[in-house]
């Protein structure tokens, strides 16, 4: 004995489509051409929301019902609909993500992404619907929820502006495979210029600055050298001498006469090992004449001295010591 479909006692017959008539469900579901795009519970489901809305059976509803996918059928028929913000206006999320037409993202992931940020944009939405995996990683990372950052600096003034992540600005510059090096640097405090101007360091030395800061009011001079860059050192300065209280001759100049008064300057920047920068230290301490009292300096220099330790390789690269790559990244 054939046990009738259990679907057919929750459903109008028979049931009519596309100028046929279909004496069952299981009938409809085996020769309607062509096959349905779900399954046979699914399919139920939807005929029974159908009937319950429409009250008849009618080819456009069904057309839906038998060949939409889920994501589909769900934004068009579901109850949940999810409310943004998007430029300050209130949007259905689903119907701005049907007017994308270049949207290569389905519906879900897309959802996923756009509700993880609560300052959307257009730009962002259309992010969402289109980027691929890594596209988006790079722009907003794994969670969608990089804080933005803004580039104001002058090695790239035609990359000025707002960005989704400091990896969206790298991306645009050209600068992407450095990102690890440079994102440590600007965690421990670097001007963005400098971490970007500065090369990831060679195997044996650092890219070293040796440095002069004038005195414009009296012509004297202090003669300094960093690993970190030129804007990150005189940032180091102007806290030394006016938020710590720094003690020695050149921070107290400044606090006399002011920060308008001095003005820092390269005199020579490389690649150089601990020993070879304190030897430069020396020399231009000497050459400029800059010992007190004709100059800020107190100390005849080279007391940076050689970085002794263990090698360290870190992605890819071969460090001197651990205190090496620490400066270095």
């Amino acid at each position: 004995m054939v046990r009738p479909s259990a679907h057919n006692s929750t459903l109008t017959l028979p049931i009519f489509y596309c100028g046929k008539s279909y004496a069952s469900f299981m009938q409809l579901f085996r020769e309607v051409v062509p096959p349905p795009a779900v399954g046979e519970v699914t399919l139920a489901a939807r005929l029974r929301r159908g009937l319950e809305k429409h009250r008849c059976y009618e080819d456009g509803w069904l057309d839906e019902a038998l060949y939409l996918d889920a994501d589909a059928f769900r934004r068009k028929h579901g109850t949940r609909r999810t409310w943004v913000v998007v430029d300050g206006e209130r949007v259905d999320l689903a119907s701005i993500y049907d007017a994308i037409d270049s949207a290569q993202i389905d519906y879900a992931t897309f959802r996923q992404r756009a509700v993880k940020r609560t300052d959307l944009t257009m730009d962002q939405v259309r992010d969402a619907a289109t980027l691929d995996f890594a596209e988006w990683n790079t722009h907003y990372g794994r969670g969608g929820r990089r804080r933005d950052f803004t580039y104001a600096g002058d090695l790239h003034p035609e990359a000025h502006g707002k960005y989704t992540a400091v990896t969206s600005l790298l991306k645009t510059i050209g600068r992407y495979e450095d990102r690890e090096a440079i994102k440590h640097r600007l965690k421990r405090g670097w001007d963005i210029d400098d971490a970007l101007s500065r090369p990831v360091i060679e195997r044996d030395c650092d890219w070293s600055v040796v440095y002069t800061i004038i005195q414009l009011s009296s012509g004297r001079q202090y003669v300094g050298v960093t690993v970190r860059g030129q804007r990150s050192r005189w940032r180091e300065h102007l806290k030394c001498a006016f938020e710590t209280g720094g003690s020695t001759p050149l921070y107290q100049a400044m606090r006399e006469t002011g920060a308008a008064d001095f003005r820092m300057e390269v005199i020579e920047e490389g690649a150089m090992s601990g020993e070879a920068l304190g030897e430069r230290e020396r020399h231009w301490i000497e050459m400029l004449n800059t010992m007190m009292p004709a100059g800020f300096n107190s100390a005849p220099g080279g007391g940076i001295g050689r970085v002794e330790g263990l090698p360290i390789a870190i992605d890819g690269i071969t460090y001197q010591s651990r205190e090496a790559a620490a400066r270095a990244i």
